[in-house]
């Protein structure tokens, strides 16, 4: 019995050695630069096997400034883009408001506190590796993708809403449509970092954004047909229409959509609440709201909606019309078929641009159009000076404007969307 206690001993002996051994020896890296600490607020691994860091040094690193509240017991990062919020003896970790739970707590020892390195490193969007042969962590800060500055006078519900509006902005935040994940509701800083998912629903298109909600069109699995949605940015509470939209714009927190997709569609409004719903046009093809004024075609006619009253502002040629975008004051369409991109203004007055090749969609941003062949690549056509540039092959989909970024898809099964750089003229993954 005594034998048996003594070697006990020995192994309890030698795990704590080895565990305080390991304590000790424990290093951080951050972009390549080991971090030092004191003697006494030296990092450490928790029972739970999660380094825990004094929140000084993370907050340092990652360009943060902490503060402590003892009434709550919390210590709060803020940084230009996020607030990270922890609690003490709590396994929660609030990051911009949204909170997520943690295998281990944050904690006080010695006056110091100590957060979990790995969840605080990945909320401020780094990466976060282990080395168990070095006891090295190393923790790879975000880069930025992209850096975007929104004007608060640009509607982007409008300006991307013919190529299904896969991404969004409220100045805050860019919502997207994750290829990589189903097409499912996602959001991230204007850097594209900080990513998170919004909604487990999947195939979002017509991503519009209104006072604190995310309203979009999405495939209805269960209906087998497609629906519009609602979701609160704040605590993303789902609320479902139950409509078959075609075309949807959300214009002055009032949703319009194109009904019933077939050969004659129903232009009706709706109020954010879900109420209110009302038939504005009874026949159109295709639809596109601006602010009082509701564009909408119709057996290749051009019609305008205003105040109630609908006249004819051009007769076309029969063919289908499709990519209604309004942007200044003008119409851009283009036809099914056609290498040709017309504008025009509410006047009647027109004019054409034509292209080297058969336009599929098209985005424009100020005297310029980016436009998809949908089989051979992306183009880009300068209205000024008539120069056309092919920027990339593939199979183009979906190009929306964000700033001065360009969002598509290259491919039907791609994995990810690309963002093209309008300054920099390089195109970026974005997942």
């Amino acid at each position: 019995m005594k034998k048996t206690r003594t070697i006990l001993m020995i192994i309890l002996t030698l795990f704590i050695f080895s565990t305080a051994s390991f304590a000790a020896n424990l290093n951080i890296v951050i972009d390549d630069e080991k971090i030092l600490f004191q003697d006494n607020v030296k990092p450490y691994i928790d029972e739970n096997n999660r380094t825990m860091i004094p929140v000084a040094e993370i907050a340092k690193a990652f360009g943060a400034e902490p503060s402590w509240d003892g009434k709550t017991r919390t210590v709060k990062l803020e940084s230009e883009n996020n607030t990270i919020t922890l609690t003490i003896d709590e396994n929660i970790i609030d990051i911009n408001g949204s909170k997520k739970s943690m295998d281990t707590n944050a904690i006080t020892n010695n006056n110091r506190t100590f957060v979990p390195l790995t969840f605080v490193a990945k909320a401020f969007g780094a990466s976060v590796s282990w080395d168990g042969k070095t006891n090295t962590v190393t923790i790879t800060k975000a880069r930025s993708k992209f850096d975007i500055t929104v004007n608060p006078k640009t509607n982007y519900n409008i300006i991307n809403a013919p190529s299904y509006n896969i991404v969004n902005t409220d100045g805050q935040y860019l919502y997207f449509s994750n290829v990589a994940d189903g097409r499912k509701l996602y959001r991230c800083d204007l850097k594209g970092n900080n990513v998170e998912k919004i909604s487990e629903i999947r195939d979002v298109f017509d991503i519009n954004l209104a006072d604190n909600f995310i309203i979009f069109s999405y495939y209805d699995y269960a209906k087998k047909c497609d629906n519009i949605g609602r979701i609160n940015k704040e605590n993303h509470e789902f609320l479902s229409y139950n409509v078959t939209p075609y075309r949807l714009n959300v214009v002055d927190n009032k949703i319009y959509y194109a009904d019933n997709p077939g050969d004659n569609k129903e232009i009706i409004s709706l109020s954010i609440d879900n109420t209110n719903k009302k038939q504005l046009i009874e026949d159109c093809d295709d639809m596109l709201v601006l602010d009082n004024k509701i564009i909408y075609t119709e057996n290749g006619d051009i019609h305008i909606l205003e105040n109630s009253e609908s006249k004819l502002l051009a007769e076309g040629s029969g063919s289908c019309i499709i990519g209604l975008h309004a942007i200044n004051d003008h119409i851009y369409h283009t036809y099914f078929s056609s290498n040709k991109i017309s504008k025009i203004d509410f006047n009647g007055k027109s004019e054409s641009y034509e292209m080297n090749n058969e336009v599929g969609e098209y985005a424009i941003v100020n005297n310029t159009i980016f436009y998809t062949d949908e089989s051979t690549g992306l183009y880009e056509y300068d209205i000024d000076s008539k120069k056309e540039t092919k920027i990339t092959d593939g199979v183009i989909l979906f190009p929306c404007v964000i700033d001065n970024y360009l969002f598509f898809q290259n491919g039907y099964d791609a994995k990810f969307t690309n963002v093209y750089d309008l300054n920099t003229e390089k195109i970026i993954e974005f997942k």
